[in-house]
């Protein structure tokens, strides 16, 4: 479900504290976030979130992050299937960064069919693994 207006309000404070707690960075501006929600008597309770970004004319999916409580039944690969799918008439080409050791992460990208493409260094001097993935079988960027 992708979150906007007072969707993305009631959620983000629960949002920036996952992605400070999970990957150790505050969310930046611009995203389109989509999340998974699961109910419960209280109302809906948010299970996973994740996000598009365009950075200078490419496409990334970013902050893709499942609660430590959920893990292990899909949620990633549902997340990046949703965020494909919302990018597949805005662009041809899509990249997502990842940390090294988190081979979880790496496993559901590699098995949605996205493709190593470079390491990177980022400014706070950690590596990430950058993959991409071509849709429509185009070839751009």
């Amino acid at each position: 479900m992708r979150l906007e207006g007072e969707k993305l309000d009631q959620y983000r404070e629960e949002i920036t504290g996952l992605c400070i707690e999970e990957l150790d960075e505050d969310p930046v501006r611009g995203l389109i976030y989509f999340g998974i929600f699961e109910e419960e008597e209280s109302g809906l309770e948010l299970k996973a979130v994740g996000a598009v970004k365009n950075y200078m004319g490419s496409w990334y999916l970013r902050n893709q992050v499942v609660k430590s409580e959920y893990r292990g039944r899909g949620l990633q690969r549902q997340l990046i299937k949703e965020g494909l799918e919302f990018l597949a008439d805005k662009t041809d080409v899509v990249r997502v960064s990842v940390y090294p050791e988190n081979v979880y992460s790496k496993r559901n990208i590699e098995a949605e069919g996205f493709e190593f493409e470079k390491k990177k260094k980022l400014k706070d001097g950690k590596m990430v693994l950058v993959y991409k993935i071509r849709l429509n079988g185009n070839v751009q960027n």
